[in-house]
């Protein structure tokens, strides 16, 4: 009985557990290939592993890089802006430094981290434990 309990925790523990998929494609980051408006796609994570989408969610939220200041939208309503630093340091996504948007005297702000950047796709994850990414898409203009 005892190996029984052993194993359905192992069994447990072992799907319990999430590893972090992460895309190596992530090394062509620069302000010049952020400058512009991204619309959000897609947010996931958290302690319960969530996914919210604008369907889901009822609003649209889009990000814009200026030169050295990043601001957040709301329903097309500025909820936020920072001036930002682009650097590269460890995360806790990859033994590897990877770029990491470090907001400038922002008390309330959470760095982000790039962990993808393709084309016209980017996702931007907290860098904290049970934190969440969101995947945006760059306007053409």
């Amino acid at each position: 009985m005892k190996n029984v309990i052993i194993a359905v925790i192992i069994v447990l523990t072992f799907f319990s557990c999430k590893t972090a998929k992460l895309s190596v494609e992530a090394g062509k980051v620069s302000r010049a290939n952020l400058k512009g408006q991204w619309d959000w796609k897609k947010t996931t994570g958290g302690f319960a592993g969530i996914t919210t989408t604008p369907e889901t969610a009822r609003y649209i939220l889009h990000i814009e890089f200026k030169d050295n200041e990043l601001l957040f939208y709301k329903n097309d309503a500025i909820t936020q802006r920072y001036h930002f630093s682009l650097i590269k340091d460890k995360t806790i996504y990859s033994m590897d430094s990877l770029y990491i948007i470090k907001p400038d005297n922002a008390e309330s702000a959470i760095p982000l981290v790039v962990t993808k950047m393709v084309k016209d796709t980017i996702v931007l994850a907290d860098n904290v434990n049970d934190g969440f990414s969101s995947t945006y898409v760059k306007r053409s203009n």
